[in-house]
């Protein structure tokens, strides 16, 4: 079969290199971006061969591969993605001190001759599945940006007023209205607690918090006495006018940003109930929510291009690196490959945190890792990746069920599986989170449970006989007064007997000089 690799480009013309196994069928060429460009593509690959189905052989860079990958699909041709790490390693083979758009696009075509199984088909996504694609990255960004402009509210605020950080929510409504107009501690000492209690009442539109109200105030009066030395001479090292218009910036930022996420979520769910009517992932899989399952279904698309779990954990880049020599095992405390999705594999990370609370192999796996030695960050990482290996069950058997609806045939439950891990029992979600809270319960568990033992060890034990508390309550009379003889660290006697009439015993004072 004809290969085709091609080395995109996002302005010049795209690279071309045909190749009949591993023979190259003439120079690479130039490929005009225009429907023009794509027909003398595929005339120059298909030339003198009775086969009219090629394989292209792409990397994705940036959004250039859709275009062209759209269109050789629909002409019935296949499309396939290399690894870059693969095709950089077979460039610098082939041509070790050049590097030019045709080595590339002859690594591309090679790459899929020398390693069959390392290159994966390319999956062209529907319009639902790019929409996903796209409005999940987004909203990472705009998460991200929204998150930075809070940190630096907050670092303007450790020095115009330190201490409000400490007394109140800053980014809920009232902390927000608070440091939109009082960022100034003398202003809001000037206007009075009265006037500030009223400010609060009007903010939060109901009973103001007392103690909340009283730390606020607190905070600014200590801020005041900081800098009034400083303030009555001169000598602030920033404008508080300046700070505030800042700040209120920033507040403004964070909440276009808001704005913008919530609207990129009413698309990203409309899409998602394109792609998964059923919802299958969000249902069943225990730490995938909404945003996760969106995100996950966006990225896969048809997960029956993947050949086997192991591939599908290396496209959420979830496998170890692997370094044998000398016969040893190179497997163990390996790091992760820098390989795949970056989004992807932040999401499964926090999924595994929360799936590990719910389904008990999981949980085994991670109590396994910190066994092990691991680090709680090397353990999860684990988790999520046998989660991963059960999405991806999961995934195959919504595949199968919606070709047995095509085809009229009894189509199997998608669901998830939790397994009681001592007898290998099918058990539910109730079943299996309880099963986890008494196996293996969290620290903030295990901590209400040693206080409770403790408590319950005190109120069943026994008063034990000259405690304080029984004493205060008996009359005790008059002690009998014992001499006893003791010897101090000089070896001489010491018969100066102290007695200690509330636990009737007898104590000795003994001078050590």
């Amino acid at each position: 079969m004809r290969r085709v690799g091609i080395d995109l480009a996002l302005k010049a013309p795209h690279r071309a290199a045909v190749f009949d196994g591993a023979q190259a069928i003439g120079k690479s060429f130039a490929v005009q971006r225009t429907k023009g460009g794509v027909d003398e593509l595929v005339r120059r690959a298909t030339a003198g061969t009775s086969d009219d189905v090629c394989e292209f052989i792409m990397e994705p860079t940036g959004l250039a591969w859709l275009p062209l990958a759209a269109e050789l699909a629909r002409r019935g041709h296949q499309t396939y993605v290399p690894k870059p790490q693969k095709t950089h390693a077979l460039r610098v083979f082939l041509s070790q001190f050049a590097k030019t758009d045709g080595v590339d696009a002859k690594a591309q075509a090679l790459v899929r001759h020398v390693d069959p199984t390392g290159v994966h088909a390319l999956h062209v996504p529907s319009a639902a599945e790019t929409t996903l694609r796209l409005c999940a990255k987004q909203r990472a960004r705009l998460v991200v940006d929204a998150a930075r402009a809070k940190g630096r509210i907050q670092s303007w605020l450790v020095l115009a007023n330190p201490h409000v950080g400490e007394a109140i929510d800053l980014f809920t409504d009232v902390g927000v209205a608070f440091l939109r107009r009082h960022l100034d501690p003398f202003r809001v000492r000037a206007m009075g607690r009265a006037e500030l209690k009223r400010f609060w009442q009007r903010q939060v539109r109901g009973q103001v918090d007392e103690d909340q109200l009283a730390a606020v105030w607190t905070a600014c009066e200590t801020t005041c006495e900081f800098y009034e030395a400083q303030r009555a001479a001169g000598t602030l090292p920033f404008d508080y006018a300046v700070v505030q218009a800042m700040v209120v910036q920033e507040l403004e930022r964070i909440e276009l940003l808001e704005s913008q996420v919530a609207a990129l979520e009413d698309t990203l769910q409309r899409a998602y109930r394109l792609v998964d009517p059923e919802r299958v992932l969000e249902r069943e899989v225990p730490g995938v929510a909404a945003t996760i399952g969106a995100t996950i279904e966006g990225f896969v698309g048809d997960v029956e291009r993947f050949e086997s779990a192991k591939r599908f954990a290396g496209f959420f880049g979830l496998v170890p690196r692997t370094r044998q020599t000398g016969g040893k095992d190179g497997a163990p405390r390996q790091r992760l490959t820098k390989g795949g999705q970056a989004l992807l594999k932040k999401y499964m990370y926090l999924a595994a945190e929360t799936a590990r609370r719910c389904d008990p192999e999981l949980a085994v796996m991670y109590a396994t890792c910190i066994a092990r030695g691991k680090h709680h960050y090397a353990s999860v990482i684990a988790v999520a990746h046998k989660l991963v290996r059960k999405i991806y069950a999961m995934l195959k058997l919504r595949a199968a069920a919606r070709r047995a609806v095509l085809e009229g045939r009894p189509a199997p439950e998608v669901a998830y599986r939790y397994v009681r891990p001592d007898t290998g029992e099918i058990i539910g979600a109730k079943e299996a989170r309880a099963y986890v809270n008494e196996h293996f319960p969290s620290k903030a568990a295990k901590e209400r449970a040693k206080g409770e033992k403790k408590k319950r060890a005190a109120e069943a034990a026994p008063r034990k006989e000259g405690s304080s508390k029984d004493v205060t309550n008996v009359d005790l009379g008059t002690p009998p007064i014992a001499f006893v003889t003791n010897v101090d660290a000089c070896g001489k006697s010491v018969d100066n007997a102290v007695i200690n009439p509330l636990i009737q015993q007898t104590k000795f004072s003994v001078d050590g000089t």
